[in-house]
């Protein structure tokens, strides 16, 4: 079977959201009040409402066969660029933005996503066809085979994964060490107790 573009672009994405709400939550209990009082660290996520557009209309693509879904498809895609742009500075978004964008240029040149292996010009599932001398970007189409899990897949789909697991990864890390500034507050009011019992008078 082959993976939809969009089914891959829209999973991935509900991952990292997921990814890095656990993150936040993570820290906020870990910090408890004194993280909450620290100043933001790192650049802010942006454009939130254009990301979930995105995936609105990337699902609806899915459903919706002929012209209509794929323009609804493609929408979904610049959306996602739109939103990768907006947070270039993320590790890992610059790759998803490249990626998308990709497949966004190949699916609006050849009215769809090429596949080799297909019949030519033969249409799939999911806004694809087989792969024809009449479309404009194989490079980009899906050619890539990924034996072990028997997908077929484009370069598009390669950088945008890499793009979302350095994002999830450094998302995960920044969640997981957020507990030790609580730590060193909770240490570092040692040395001012330690102050206050060797202030105190000596017991007559």
């Amino acid at each position: 079977m082959i993976l939809t573009a969009s089914a891959l672009v829209a999973g991935l994405l509900v991952g990292l959201v997921a990814r890095l709400r656990a993150g936040l939550i993570a820290g906020l209990r870990a910090g408890g009040a004194a993280g909450r009082a620290r100043p933001r660290t790192g650049p802010r996520w942006r454009a939130w409402a254009v990301l979930v557009a995105g995936a609105v209309l990337l699902l609806a693509g899915r459903g919706t066969p002929g012209r209509a879904g794929l323009a609804l498809t493609l929408c979904g895609y610049a959306a996602v660029v739109v939103f990768a742009a907006a947070n270039r500075r993320h590790p890992g978004l610059v790759l998803v933005a490249a990626g998308v964008a990709a497949n966004l240029a190949v699916m609006t040149a050849d009215a769809g996503m090429p596949v080799v292996g297909l019949a030519p010009g033969v249409p799939a599932a999911g806004h694809h066809h087989g792969l024809s001398s009449r479309d404009h970007l194989p490079g980009l189409a899906d050619t890539v085979r990924l034996s072990p899990v028997g997908e077929t897949v484009s370069p598009g789909d390669l950088l945008t994964d890499l793009g979302v697991a350095a994002a999830a990864f450094a998302a995960a890390a920044q969640g997981a060490g957020a507990g030790s500034p609580g730590r060193r507050g909770r240490r570092g009011r040692r040395p001012g107790r330690q102050r206050l019992v060797a202030g105190r008078a000596p017991a007559p």
